[in-house]
């Protein structure tokens, strides 16, 4: 196979198939107890992405197949299960004739009690009847009732996450109910293109309450410029969503090319994904100060020309603010959206968020009081040329696309 080929991208139902039952292995022991008893060869009644048939043929070394009526899941149990025992065939549970019999019949995942009908239970029971041997044996899955929570408690649902080809997919079950007899069970899913909107809209409706200010809407450009290029499946160098997200700025607001802080932002993040990027693979400590020390020097000639000072203790006074506005920032942002709906959490968020501004204040005035940590001078070109012929004149190194 050349290093050009590539495969197709898997179909939605494997992806959510993986995503929701593939980390499953509670009932994996009894499968395999169940298969040291019997022998093989085993038939597993909707083996949907081959969850179950690639663990018992890896494990057992006995014929596993898998019975599947979705022909995309069929492929995915084929491609996973090669170089084992492992096979699966397209077929519909309640009316299947494979020409084999087997020794075990398994039916994981409550399979026979998601059948919508009696009769379709009925016509899969006899099925399984006519392909057991004589001494074989079902196994079927089943819940006899719905768990439940002592009252007061409240169990936080999980959701199952999984990556793929770099999109994150996640569906998070919802408590279960009985509806005329019936056990329903609900799912919420929230794949690449969902998860895109919901952050993108998130993020505007943050910034659009701070008041669109030039910097923060940089940052959301940004963000959303690469998550465009995730869903496109494109690779976005840093400097072009930076470029792009400061050119749709301007389109938006050119009054922004006058802000002192949106220069500010750029100017810093840029030093931040370069400085990142250059040193991958160092130990923290080591990125987080190259981080500071390249935005320190960026930012000079700016700092320089707008305000006649450059704070060299920035460096280090950054290790400690900027974890700080990553609590304070969201915490303040919460309370907002809790005051509409629950004061009192509002105001436990609000009280949190005040005592971490508060120690974000007092981080800044010790790097004021420090002795050394400023350099003045007289703003205007001349101070911002100096800073800017030391950062031009500053070792570099070309750092990965």
């Amino acid at each position: 196979m050349s290093k050009w080929d590539v495969s197709p991208p898997p179909s939605p139902r494997v992806i959510w198939g993986d995503v929701e039952c593939g980390s499953y292995e509670a009932d994996l022991p009894l499968w395999e107890e169940l298969v040291a008893k019997t022998g093989g060869p085993v038939l597993e009644l909707g083996c949907g992405t081959g969850r179950v048939v690639f663990h018992l043929a890896r494990v057992t070394g006995e014929l596993i197949i898998g019975l599947e009526r979705d022909d995309d899941s069929v492929g995915a149990v084929w491609d996973r299960a090669r170089g084992t025992n492992g096979d699966a065939e397209y077929g519909d549970v309640r009316a299947f004739d494979l020409m084999v019999p087997f020794k075990l019949v398994l039916a994981p995942m409550q399979l026979i009690q998601l059948l919508p009908e009696r009769a379709d239970r009925v016509c899969c029971l006899a099925c399984v009847a006519e392909h057991l041997e004589p001494d074989g044996c079902a196994a079927f899955a089943i819940v006899e009732d719905v768990p439940t929570l002592p009252a007061g408690e409240v169990a936080p649902p999980i959701p199952d996450v999984r990556e793929v080809d770099g999109h994150v997919y996640s569906s998070l079950p919802l408590p279960p109910e009985v509806r005329d007899g019936e056990i329903v069970l609900r799912r919420l899913r929230l794949g690449p293109t969902a998860r895109f909107a919901a952050g993108t809209t998130a993020i505007a409706a943050y910034v659009w309450i701070l008041g669109w200010p030039a910097p923060a809407a940089r940052a959301a450009l940004m963000l959303a410029v690469d998550g465009v290029g995730r869903l496109r499946q494109r690779a976005v160098a840093p400097r072009g969503a930076i470029g792009l997200a400061v050119l749709v700025l301007l389109l938006l607001d050119p009054w922004a090319l006058r802000s002192v802080g949106a220069w500010l932002s750029v100017a810093a993040i840029a030093a931040v994904i370069w400085a990142g990027r250059a040193l991958d693979g160092r130990p923290a400590p080591v990125r987080a100060l190259a981080s500071g020390a390249v935005a320190t020097l960026l930012t000079a000639p700016i700092t320089a020309y707008a305000f006649g000072t450059v704070a060299p203790v920035g460096v280090v006074a950054n290790l400690v603010a900027i974890p700080l506005g990553a609590v304070a920032v969201p915490g303040l942002f919460v309370a907002l959206l809790a005051s509409w709906v629950v004061r009192p959490v509002a105001e436990l968020f609000a009280a949190g968020a005040g005592l971490v501004l508060a120690l974000l204040d007092l981080t800044a005035r010790v790097a004021a009081a420090m002795p050394g940590g400023h350099v003045v001078m007289a703003e205007g070109w001349g101070s911002a040329s100096i800073w800017g012929a030391a950062a031009a004149t500053a070792p570099a190194r070309r750092s990965p696309r």
